[in-house]
């Protein structure tokens, strides 16, 4: 009986040991040490495989107690440690490359302090007094990352680290030594600065700068930075996806990636496992201003030219179009017989480039530069990458037609930007009423401000307070040019449309407002 309650309370204790270790993995993986199989080396890409062969007979295995392992020992091992040591010795590598280039900035700026005058904000004061209240300043400091291009000490960020700042101070790896830097230039529309060591000599390190055109969805990427505070953090990661847009500059095409970033490291790199900057770390979407695995990059192909600029004149001057332009909603591709893909020009400013090139208020840009456009952020990020002078061919498509066009771009300030003046025209006799909306005829008045010399549309003189249309910002003095594709330069040509699209739900409205046209699917 005693040998068989030792015997139970043995295996229970066996038992319970397994469990416990079964559960330690689990934790482990909770808390960011997840139990991957990794793939044999055959099976791994070019880059993962690059440090695969040591650059001598030995190669060092991480661990609490690292240890020498001799090459001839690689047949003892499993592919999986094979390729994990693979991984590991690239990591390895890179950190030792990398850190000594990647620096800690510390910003001292002179910022806007919080609103002294409670529930009364500036506008209120603009309002009523005519000036707005000196909101008082005081100084902060703030940090941030970055890392060096060139030995004689080029340092790239991000703009928002360094802007209105009144001192920069940089500081490596060891810590031994605190650098001044002055700001070379800034491009905001980018979130890219460059900044340059003062008054020091030597030879610094410095990072290579790789080709981000080239990088792949599943990358194996590192980050390096000063996350919180925490000097030279390196981190991986993969790249999680390409060409996000929307996110927060005027000019993007980020790289997104789960590798963690935190406030601090904005302005750091992003690596490859060659050691290559591909993107400049930048910007994290998250609700709790810490990682949640949504962190994204500046490639680093925009930051080339950006940079060549700034290191030459101090600022950049981009090539310009000269339209507005509408992106195309689902409903209104649907309505014009297309894809969404591409913007419709809402309006051509007069001796623009493109004014002179051809295009027209309503041409919709379907490729520019021999690239298909997928909106209007796709069309101002290639616009973004061409210098003033280029030429460049462009199709558009015109009442269901390609139209092929070359437009030169110029630089904005080299031509006069003419606004229209329109107002709305007063009620004439042959208003009518449709459904929520009121429309007249054209005349002269009309005619003379839209430089016109016969009808293309009916006037809005009104808009009841429920009309659906109201949604779309639609105002009296606005011309509905069409209904359904079909012209209406007259109140019977309009009422024929709307008696046509009858009783439909969705009702494609061309829209001219001052020198603009733009589509809205809608009822009214």
């Amino acid at each position: 009986m005693e040998r068989q309650t030792l015997k139970l309370y043995l295996i229970t204790a066996c038992t319970g040991f397994f469990s416990m270790l079964a559960g330690a993995g689990l934790v482990l993986y909770l808390l960011g040490y997840p139990l991957t199989t990794i793939q044999s080396p055959a099976a791994l890409s070019s880059e993962a495989r690059l440090y695969t062969e040591a650059p001598n007979d030995s190669v060092a295995v991480s661990g609490s107690n690292r240890s020498i392992v001799n090459i001839a020992a690689y047949d003892k091992l499993s592919d999986k440690e094979l390729s994990s040591l693979s991984l590991q010795n690239a990591f390895n590598h890179v950190a030792k490359q990398a850190i000594p280039a990647v620096v800690s900035i510390q910003v001292t700026a002179k910022r806007s302090g919080n609103n002294p005058y409670g529930q009364f904000s500036e506008e209120f004061f603009q309002k009523f007094f005519g000036q707005r209240p000196r909101t008082p300043q005081r100084e902060v400091t703030s940090a941030g990352s970055g890392f060096v291009i060139n030995k004689d000490g080029y340092i790239v960020s991000n703009y928002h680290v360094i802007k209105d700042a009144s001192s920069v101070a940089i500081f490596f790896s060891d810590h031994d030594k605190e650098y001044k830097a002055k700001v070379v230039g800034v491009d905001p529309d980018t979130d890219i600065a460059l900044l340059k060591i003062e008054k020091e000599r030597g030879d610094f390190p410095f990072l290579p700068l790789g080709n981000s055109d080239t990088v792949e969805t599943g990358d194996i990427v590192i980050a390096i930075g000063n996350p919180f505070g925490l000097s030279h953090t390196f981190t991986t990661g993969v790249i999680s996806a390409k060409g996000r847009t929307g996110i927060a500059n005027k000019y993007e095409n980020f790289i997104q990636t789960d590798t963690a970033i935190n406030p601090g490291n904005s302005g750091g790199p992003l690596l490859n496992l060659r050691g290559e900057v591909i993107g400049i770390n930048s910007n994290i979407l998250s609700r709790t201003q810490s990682y949640i695995g949504l962190g994204f990059s500046i490639p680093i192909n925009i930051a080339k030219s950006v940079v060549s600029e700034l290191r030459s004149s101090g600022k950049v001057v981009r090539g310009w179009l000269g339209i507005y332009y509408q992106d195309i909603t689902k409903d209104v591709a649907d309505a014009l017989a297309t894809d969404s893909k591409g913007v419709i020009v809402e309006r051509v400013v007069e001796k623009s480039p493109a004014e002179k090139a051809g295009i027209k208020a309503g041409d919709i840009i379907k490729v520019f530069n021999n690239k298909v456009l997928r909106d209007g952020k796709d069309l101002l990020f290639q616009i973004s990458k061409l210098k003033v002078g280029a030429t460049v061919p462009l199709k558009v498509l015109r009442e269901g037609k390609t139209l092929s066009k070359r437009v030169r771009l110029e630089k904005q300030d080299e031509v006069a930007v003419v606004s229209s003046s329109a107002k709305p025209s007063k009620p004439q006799a042959n208003e009518q009423k449709f459904r929520s909306i009121f429309v007249r005829d054209m005349n002269n008045y009309d005619l003379k401000t839209y430089n016109q010399k016969k009808p293309f549309g009916v006037v809005i003189t009104k808009l009841e307070e429920n009309s659906p249309l109201t949604y779309y910002g639609i105002s009296n003095g606005d011309v509905i040019e069409a209904v359904n594709r079909k012209p209406t330069p007259s109140v019977d040509a309009f009422k024929k449309a709307i008696a046509k699209a009858g009783k439909k739900d969705k009702i494609l409205f061309q829209i001219r407002s001052q020198a603009s046209v733009y589509y809205i699917v809608s009822n009214f």
